[in-house]
């Protein structure tokens, strides 16, 4: 078949939109004209569909092979949960919106609209939970099985790290007792209850007046004055994007790069621009303490934390700084806090067995 895109006529284009009415995505007139509606009922039918090896259809409005093989084998090509996007509409995307909103990421109306509120509830709900292979989710946005595979199982045994909280030899007293009191709230099992509510269970004291709020950054700055004693960057912040910039201000800023981040240093996400110095934080950035790191090649390569907010509790977990929504560190401490010969590696995943969701 002829691949079909905007702007094309004549009788196959008259054929594809017959399909497409047959789908129930175009409501034009079959007139054999590629226009801007057909286009529209051309992205909407394969953002539901797979191509014959299985694979997503590209969402691009262009009608190639593997659209032409779905359209023609409209039962063998729907996928059981489509891949979404923004700019997805329909039954799916209501669906996505009210998981979300059950565990806490969405806070508008259920329409079924993939737009600004749902991609940025996506990328924070994918920057805090993990995916069937026990890896955190790129947060890219994209709706595809791994996300949707989080989304049915966000809590509870599925998204269990098993990393033992290991604090490396060789750092400085500070760091030690950042780290200690970090991993005493993982160990006391703080969480969200009832789930998806940022209240409850030891959540509220992070939070100012006890109430309910994305409360990774509230975790981290809570962490940082019961060691401090104080708030290291002159406030308690529950915003990543004002925490970080306050800590560029401070000169406390790091680039994701050649910085090897030092034990009990913050990892900050965001979605943002990738030149250091020109991050546009949008949605909800997410931040953590960086607990061990792996070094290969003179450069760090991964991470394992203890942050606040991870599936909807206090968790440690594993990092790939080959992530582009890791965008740099915060280093709040003093010269003499600055160890070098401190105990490079990661931990590895240990099954206890037990009943714990951490």
């Amino acid at each position: 078949m002829t691949t079909l895109e905007f702007g094309a006529k004549g009788e196959e284009v008259k054929a594809l939109q017959k399909i497409l009415k047959e789908q129930g995505v175009f409501k034009g007139a079959v007139r054999g004209n590629f226009l801007k509606l057909t286009r529209a009922a051309v992205v909407a039918f394969q953002q539901t569909r797979t191509g014959p090896k299985g694979s997503p259809l590209r969402t691009d409005g262009v009608v190639d092979d593997d659209t032409w093989w779905a359209l023609q084998n409209p039962k063998d090509s729907l996928a059981k949960e489509p891949t979404l996007r923004y700019g997805s509409k329909g039954e799916s995307v209501k669906i996505v919106q009210q998981l979300l909103k059950e565990q806490g990421f969405f806070k508008g109306a259920v329409r079924g609209n993939f737009l600004k509120l749902t991609d940025e509830a996506v990328r924070y709900f994918q920057n805090t939970h993990l995916g069937p292979d026990g890896e955190f989710l790129e947060s890219d946005g994209v709706v595809g099985a791994n996300t949707w595979w989080a989304l049915h199982n966000p809590v509870g045994k599925p998204q269990k790290s098993d990393l033992p909280g290991e604090i490396p030899d060789g750092l400085t007293p500070m760091r030690q007792r950042i780290l200690q009191i970090a991993l005493a709230e993982h160990a006391a099992g703080v969480k969200e209850i009832p789930n998806g509510d940022n209240k409850g269970d030891g959540v509220t004291k992070y939070l100012p007046g006890g109430r309910g709020a994305a409360w990774c950054c509230y975790f981290w700055s809570w962490v940082n004055r019961q060691a401090f004693d104080t708030y290291s960057l002159g406030a308690r912040h529950g915003r990543v994007s004002t925490a970080f910039a306050r800590a560029r201000r401070l000169k406390m800023a790091r680039a994701k790069g050649d910085y090897i981040p030092i034990p009990g240093d913050a990892f900050v996400m965001a979605r943002s621009k990738p030149e250091f110095g020109k991050f546009q934080f949008t949605g909800i950035g997410h931040i953590g303490y960086v607990l061990r790191v792996e070094v290969s090649g003179g450069k760090a390569v991964a991470i394992n934390t203890v942050e606040g907010n991870s599936g909807n509790r206090v968790k440690l977990g594993k990092r790939k700084l080959s992530d582009a929504s890791i965008v740099g560190f915060i280093n709040n401490y003093g010269k003499d806090e600055q160890p070098s010969g401190w105990e490079k590696g990661l931990v590895k995943a240990v099954a206890t067995g037990g009943s714990t969701t951490r």
